[in-house]
């Protein structure tokens, strides 16, 4: 595993360049998905027509997030029974690890924990494992593999043992380190997915797993710290798969060009450490960072228990725009309370209530151009882009088009309860 430095990322050429100033063209290469009930709905976002539903398990609308789609209609959903529901494009299945997989032993179902990604191939499925270590005493085993659809493995992309850590959070306590987890923009790998994981600090001493003085049974609390990192797993020309360096951790949104653009949402503890209200947005490409949208600067309640912060943010296909969703976290009229030690401050408080008032908000960003927003949309949720300078959002339960540079819009009778169950897909 590549020792703690910071990633160097390189960027496509386009992502920060000036938008065109042609009319937007008919979306083509896209399909808008909204799950309604136990189906899955796919609509052509060029003319909002219908096309044939995929029957879907009623846990895909209860956790949205985690069904992957990708651009061929495959559809996968893990289970908490270990299985994974899939939609091969054909049938639908609920497929378990191959006892007699060749390549790989199964990992122990008993005490595994796995993230999923779905491959964009129509052939893969991505996983880590994270469980016991032989012989080792409260270390891990971390592997993360490439599968075929049946989850029989076809490549072991990365392996290594992590040491026993803990992580303290104040006020709640001291934990075990969690289980490394996978992550691609919509949960489909393409050309890059990205590696959260933990290890523990170097400058903790670590009885050796054969020591007189491991007792496996000692507490999560007298193991060494730990911290949190992500690394880029990038495809390479052969098909085959790379590490970058680690990285720091953070809430990643979206990302493109082999994850040398990055879009990752910091919640900032400056207000309160346990309940800041408030966030930024940042786009990462080579060694450049901008910031997007800082909430915490541009709706400052420092006093109350409320405030504005980022649900969904999203590139525009060649990263020309960023299009994202800002939510409050209290309704305008609601009985919003001082902080502990904050301040009574009516000025505060009123600007506070107008900007809640004006919630969920789409904003649009042309990195490079402007700071501020170049289309801003209340009361509205983001759905997708459809193409480099159209989204699709949600406003009073129907789903729009809008085009960011002329405003012109175009009318769905397409209605959903959640931008969340609704998203655009590209092939």
């Amino acid at each position: 595993m590549s020792a703690r430095t910071a990633i160097a990322l390189l960027v496509a050429g386009c992502c920060l360049l000036p938008p065109t100033t042609h009319g937007a063209p008919a979306p083509s290469n896209s399909t808008l998905w909204v799950l309604q009930g136990d189906q899955a709905v796919p609509y052509d976002p060029a003319d909002f027509s219908r096309g044939t539903p995929v029957r879907i398990p009623g846990e895909a609308v209860i956790y949205p997030d985690e069904l992957a789609i990708n651009g061929r209609g495959q559809m996968m959903l893990p289970r908490s029974d270990g299985a994974v529901w899939l939609w091969d494009g054909k049938a639908a299945a609920a497929v378990r690890p191959a006892s007699d997989d060749p390549i790989r032993f199964p990992a122990p179902e008993a005490s595994v924990i796995r993230s999923w990604l779905l491959g964009d191939d129509g052939a893969s499925l991505f996983v880590v494992e994270t469980f016991p270590a032989y012989g080792r005493p409260g270390a891990k085993e971390v592997r993360v593999l490439q599968t075929g659809l049946d989850r029989r493995c076809q490549r072991l992309v990365l392996s290594y043992v992590r040491l026993p850590c803990q992580y303290c959070q104040e006020p709640a306590g001291c934990f075990e380190c969690p289980a490394a987890s996978l992550w691609a923009p919509g949960g489909v790998a393409r050309d890059f997915m990205v590696l959260t994981h933990w290890y523990h600090d170097w400058s903790d001493y670590v009885w050796e797993p054969d020591s007189s003085n491991m007792d496996p049974s000692e507490p999560p609390y007298d193991w060494p710290h730990g911290s949190i990192h992500q690394v880029v797993i990038r495809r390479v020309a052969d098909g085959d798969w790379a590490e970058d360096a680690d990285r720091d951790a953070a809430t990643l949104l979206d990302g493109m060009g082999q994850g040398t653009v990055l879009l990752q949402r910091d919640e900032s503890v400056e207000v309160n450490p346990y309940d800041s209200g408030c966030d930024s947005v940042r786009l990462i490409s080579r060694d450049t960072v901008v910031t997007l949208s800082n909430t915490c600067g541009s709706y400052p309640a420092s006093n109350y228990n409320a405030g504005i912060s980022t649900s969904r943010a999203l590139l525009a296909p060649g990263g020309r725009r960023v299009a994202l969703t800002l939510i409050g976290s209290s309704a305008p009229n609601a009985d919003i309370r001082l902080r502990v030690e904050g301040h009574a401050d009516i000025m505060e408080l009123r600007s506070l209530r107008r900007a809640l008032a004006e919630m969920a908000v789409v904003e649009v960003y042309t990195p490079g151009a402007l700071r501020a927003p170049t289309r801003r949309i209340a009361h509205a949720e983001l759905v997708g882009w459809t193409s480099d300078r159209e989204v699709l959002v949600l406003e009073s339960g129907r789903i729009i088009a809008i085009d960011v540079v002329t405003g012109h819009r175009r009318e769905s009778s397409i209605t959903t309860t959640s931008a969340g169950l609704a998203r655009v897909v590209w092939r």
